[in-house]
Parts: C-alpha cells; sequence; structure tokens
C-alpha cells in the first residue's frame, strides 16, 4: 500500500473514533483495506470495518435471561461502493462469558452509524470478541461482572455498633464467586478523603441464586450468623456510602469495577457518594436499617414480615437509592441460611 493512499485512509479510520485495524508486517503497521467488492479504495469501492469496542469494557452478568450491558459495544463501517447488507463475524474466546447470537451482526443495506452488538453471557470473566469482514480483523477485551446488589445496610442503628452489617443479594439465575471483591465505606460528605477499603471476601466466598451473603460489621453480634466482617468501627447513622467493587476497585468516587453503591442522608452532613439521589433517613440518629425494594412500589409496611412483599427478594434498580430503597425500623439482615427469594 503506497504511503500517500495509507496515510490518507488512516486519516479516514481516525475520525471514525478508532483506527481501525492495524498489523504487523515486517516491523511496519499497515492498514488494512477491506473491499467488499474487489475493487481498489480509489476508485470509490468496497466497505471497510472501522470501529469495534470499546475494548476492556464492564458489562453485567445476565438475570435470568436478559443481559443489561453497563457500556454499549458497537461497530461500524466504512462504505466505498458497496451499499447493500453486510455480514460482520464475531466470534468469541470464551462463548460462556460473552458470545454474539449467530456469531454474526448483519450492518442494514446503506448504514455506517454506530450499530450496538447483542450480547449474550452465561457467567464471569474476561473473553476477547473479534470482528472479522473480508480479511480485515479487530479483537477486544470484554469482562463481564456480576449482578451483585446491595440489599440492606444497617448503620448505628440503635446505639450499639455490634449489630451493623451490609446485606448482599444476588437477583440472577446464576452463582457467582465473590473472592477477592471487596466491601468499601466512606462517612458523610467528606470530600478530601477517598473510600476505604474495610472487607475482602476470602477465597470460598460465593454467592447463590436469588440468595444472600451478609457481612457484619465490627464485634457482629447479632443472632443471625455471617460470612464476612469488618473490625474497623462503626458506621455512621447521619450519613455515609457502601461500595461493593470486584477484585482492583480503586477507592476514588468513580471507579469502573464497582458492582453497587448505596448512600444514606441527604445534605451537607449526608452521604458522599450513591446512585443519582441518597436514601433519605430519619432525623434520628438511630433508625434500623435501609432496605432495598423487591418491587417498585413497596413500602416498609408491605416489606414487613407479614408483608405481601416480604419473601419477594430485594431485585428493584433504577440506579436511584432514593427510589429503590425504603427505610425500616426493624432490621432483618439474611444469610445464605436464609434460602433463596423469590
Amino acid at each position: 500500500m503506497g504511503r500517500a493512499r495509507r496515510t490518507a485512509l488512516a486519516a479516514l479510520l481516525g475520525v471514525a473514533g478508532v483506527v481501525a485495524v492495524a498489523a504487523s508486517s515486517g516491523g511496519c503497521e499497515e492498514i488494512r483495506h477491506v473491499p467488499g467488492d474487489g475493487g481498489e479504495v480509489e476508485d470509490g469501492g468496497g466497505a471497510w470495518l472501522a470501529t469495534f469496542g470499546p475494548s476492556g469494557q464492564l458489562l453485567r452478568a445476565p438475570a435470568d435471561g436478559g443481559f443489561t450491558t453497563m457500556s454499549v459495544l458497537g461497530v461500524t463501517v466504512i462504505r466505498g461502493g458497496e451499499g447493500g447488507p453486510l455480514r460482520i463475524d464475531i466470534t468469541s474466546s470464551d462463548a460462556s462469558v460473552v458470545s454474539v447470537a449467530g456469531d454474526a451482526l448483519i450492518i442494514p443495506e446503506g448504514s455506517t452509524t454506530f450499530m450496538p452488538v447483542p450480547l449474550d453471557s452465561s457467567a464471569t470473566g474476561t473473553a476477547q470478541l473479534t470482528a472479522k469482514f473480508d480479511g480485515g480483523e479487530i479483537t477486544v477485551s470484554v469482562t463481564v461482572l456480576p449482578t451483585v446488589l446491595i440489599s440492606e445496610v444497617a448503620a448505628a442503628s440503635t446505639g450499639n455498633p455490634d449489630d451493623e452489617f451490609v446485606e448482599l443479594y444476588n437477583p440472577t439465575s446464576l452463582d457467582f464467586s465473590l473472592a477477592g471483591y471487596v466491601l468499601q465505606y466512606h462517612s458523610s460528605n467528606d470530600t478530601g478523603t477517598p473510600y476505604l477499603n474495610v472487607c475482602t471476601l476470602g477465597s470460598n466466598a460465593h454467592i447463590a441464586p436469588h440468595g444472600y451473603y451478609l457481612i457484619g460489621v465490627n464485634q457482629y453480634s447479632r443472632a443471625e450468623d455471617f460470612h464476612a466482617t469488618w473490625m474497623g468501627g462503626a458506621f455512621s447513622g447521619n450519613g455515609g456510602s457502601v461500595r461493593l467493587g470486584a477484585p482492583g476497585i480503586g477507592t476514588g468516587k468513580v471507579e469502573g469495577l464497582t458492582l453497587d453503591t448505596v448512600g444514606w442522608g441527604q445534605g451537607a452532613n449526608g452521604a458522599w457518594d450513591f446512585e443519582a439521589r441518597a436514601v433519605a433517613i430519619p432525623s434520628s440518629t438511630f433508625w434500623g436499617s435501609v432496605e432495598r425494594k423487591a418491587k417498585s412500589d413497596s413500602t416498609e409496611l408491605t416489606m414487613g414480615v407479614a408483608g405481601p412483599d416480604h419473601s419477594l427478594g430485594n431485585g428493584v434498580d433504577t440506579e436511584d437509592n432514593s427510589a429503590d430503597f425504603i427505610t425500616r425500623t426493624i432490621q432483618e439482615p439474611q444469610t445464605s441460611a436464609a434460602g433463596t427469594e423469590p
């Protein structure tokens, strides 16, 4: 490929957002032209696989047959004289982690815009997806994280720091390993300090489908069993934030390895970090707990022991803590021994 022609094509692909495919050939980078009809670039023929990505993105594992993405994986093409439908073959290094139905994506006639790639998954981990079109290819790395929610948090609830906890819930049909996952805490709205890693879960930690996992705080002394504990002191009752992260998560406010975040307490002395809005808590220093809803219209009454939503799990997640949680007077922590819901 001539220097002028290669430079022009590289510039064109750069406009699309990602330099398409670079292959090492004798120590020299070459941008691959993908002719859809056997023509040359300067003749206006063919089509090119321009972008596939983003690479390294984090996706959420499926919840009972669905697949919720935290960011969208997509393909774009550049067309010369090729205007018809285009088949992009997409293969996976581990189809259980992430795959594309039929191992292909069809780009409609005339389309060149960013087109989302529908994905499927039945396991967590990291896999490589490779998009191929007429000899050109791009490989991206995709990491799939488990869908695990913080379902109930008790903080300074009765003046006894030893009855506080963080409860986790698995709303999916998959059993997830939690080995190396990290629970983090941040007291009220102190913007000058990062999160504190308060508990790293052990090598045998896991959470069953529709099951629970309980982390006790300080000298946890409730009757309910717990799977892990933090010995670092009490949570603030006025306002605070807890976050669950995958192994390797940092301590900044924005971290890509975050699975879930819950903040309680609003206003100047409220939560430092939260999803959309923090959970409002009573003005009294001591309260029971904040619990994730089973249904969008769940209340403290319906989530209570005798309520219709009591045993329906804690799966509401609209990315808004204030809308997704209720404040309870009576705490009700659950572990794996409690069975599954629903």
